[in-house]
């Protein structure tokens, strides 16, 4: 299993802390690309030909733990927002688990829901603050 960490900069200014665990194999590969500008499920899909399908997210509020307050440069027990998504492939095998730490002051989610045939689907979007 690989583990790629990652500080998210808006302005100079830490907004997120992106931890990703992938298979070995692929993760060796993601170390060698550029993971500044370019979003990891893109290269999955468009480099390395993987089809993604469905992701299981969990969202809540956490404090700031010592690690949290030095990378986020938040005061310590500050609001944290957690997000924990695990990816799966087309044919639903798992690829790619995350824990991804957002500062409470810089991030909104945001969800829009649509009703389907008596059904609901909620078509989710991010956006910094």
């Amino acid at each position: 299993m690989a583990e790629i960490k990652r500080l998210r900069l808006l302005n100079r200014e830490p907004i997120s802390l992106d931890i990703t665990y992938l298979p070995e194999e692929i993760g060796k590969r993601l170390a060698k690309a550029d993971l500044v500008t370019r979003d990891i499920f893109l290269i999955l899909e468009n480099d390395y030909g993987i089809a993604l399908g469905a992701a299981d997210l969990r969202i809540e509020a956490i404090l700031a733990d010592e690690d949290l307050t030095r990378q986020l440069r938040v005061e310590a027990g500050a609001p944290v927002l957690r997000i924990e998504r695990l990816t799966r492939t087309a044919d639903a095998r798992p690829l790619d688990f995350e824990y991804l730490y957002y500062r409470a002051d810089a991030f909104a989610y945001r969800l829009r829901v649509e009703r389907r045939h008596g059904t609901e689907a909620a078509v989710p979007s991010t956006q910094a603050a």
